[in-house]
């Protein structure tokens, strides 16, 4: 791939990886929002409501519209500890519904009773995480992924003519 591609590819890559005041701050669907202030600050929060889920996620997962993971107290003594309720989640955010605290026996009947025949796969809330939620609204611009797709071809396209040019130029002196 030419460098020149690589680089026009990697603009947009600095500025989803960038950070502010927090680690990061992802859209999961329906206005929830994944906040990472810190390592023993990860929430869901939602404009307007504040913290649906409070510290500590320690692991979840999204499927059609389901949040679902785990949540631990912090480690540290804090104003987090008052908020923070350890035990296993459900958010569904089509409907706002939100049950903390759950036991994994509760938590799993709870999730059977939603649809999901398995016990669900969670994984650690992290920005590679994030992409898989992130990948499939992407992909569904079908417009944005073929107008990708030319720039790419044209860019190596020019580059290897670029490159032709100057190995005749340099047989030629």
């Amino acid at each position: 791939m030419s460098k020149y591609a690589l680089c026009f590819l990697l603009i947009p890559l600095h500025s989803v990886l960038a950070t502010g005041w927090n680690d990061y701050d992802i859209e999961l669907r329906s206005g929830y929002r994944l906040v990472r202030n810190n390592a023993d600050d990860i929430t869901i929060f939602k404009e307007g409501m504040g913290f649906v889920i409070p510290p500590r996620i320690r692991a979840l997962n999204v499927d059609a519209g389901i949040v679902f993971g785990a949540v631990e107290k912090p480690p540290d003594a804090d104003v987090l500890n008052l908020l923070s309720v350890p035990g296993f989640f459900i958010l569904n955010t089509k409907t706002g519904s939100v049950q903390i605290g759950l036991d994994e026996k509760a938590w799993l009947s709870t999730l059977r009773s939603m649809g999901f025949t398995k016990p669900p796969s969670l994984r650690e809330p992290s920005r590679f995480f994030m992409w898989s939620l992130f990948i499939p609204k992407f992909l569904k611009s079908s417009w944005l992924v073929l107008g990708v797709s030319v720039l790419l071809i044209a860019c190596n396209k020019w580059h290897k003519a670029r490159k032709r040019n100057r190995s005749l130029n340099a047989a030629k002196s």
